[in-house]
């Protein structure tokens, strides 16, 4: 008998956490997603800090953009575009949002949200890593490690994020253009 009343306090407890797992989660879900959508906002601005606005438009499939924008300066002039990418890493997919100005030459390298392993993979925060993409051609967005040409040194101990990460800006430059017509 003691078995049944303890499994009924257990589930009794169980059910009411349950409960406030799932009130907690509604309603910081839309504060998550608006917090989610800032960050990207910030990455746009940080990797094209000359653009006064940025409007939607479509990239080729091809590039792997997951969202891009036309970033416009104060004149209404056509200046580059920003482009959310989002390649699997070693522990999830990394959020990467990259500039690219009108040659097709990288502005800047943002790293949106990531899962990477900490003191490793997540080195690819750091500027040391994501300056080496400034101004750099399709051509130049190798790892050394990988291609005698390539101009981007990997992370020790983390080449898959800093593969990811490389990789993801590569094809985005090989494959930029927008979609006719958008």
């Amino acid at each position: 008998m003691d078995v049944v009343k303890l499994g009924a306090y257990l589930f009794f407890i169980s059910a009411v956490a349950a409960a406030a797992l799932s009130a907690t989660s509604s309603f910081t879900k839309e504060r998550i997603e608006q917090n989610r959508k800032a960050k990207i906002e910030a990455s746009f601005r940080e990797v094209m800090p000359d653009a006064a606005k940025f409007e939607p438009c479509k990239l080729v499939k091809e590039t792997g953009a997951v969202d891009a924008r036309k970033a416009v300066d104060a004149a209404g002039k056509l200046i580059g575009y920003v482009a959310q990418l989002e390649p699997s890493g070693y522990a999830d997919k990394i959020v990467v949002v990259v500039g690219v100005d009108l040659d097709k030459h990288v502005t800047g390298v943002s790293i949106a949200r990531d899962s990477e392993t900490p003191g490793l993979g997540k080195k690819i925060n750091l500027p040391s890593f994501r300056d080496q993409f400034k101004s750099k051609t399709a051509a130049d967005v190798r790892l050394k490690k990988d291609a005698p040409e390539g101009k981007i040194d990997a992370i020790t101990a983390a080449t898959i994020s800093s593969r990811a990460v490389t990789d993801a800006i590569r094809k985005l430059l090989d494959n930029f253009g927008e979609e006719p017509g958008k």
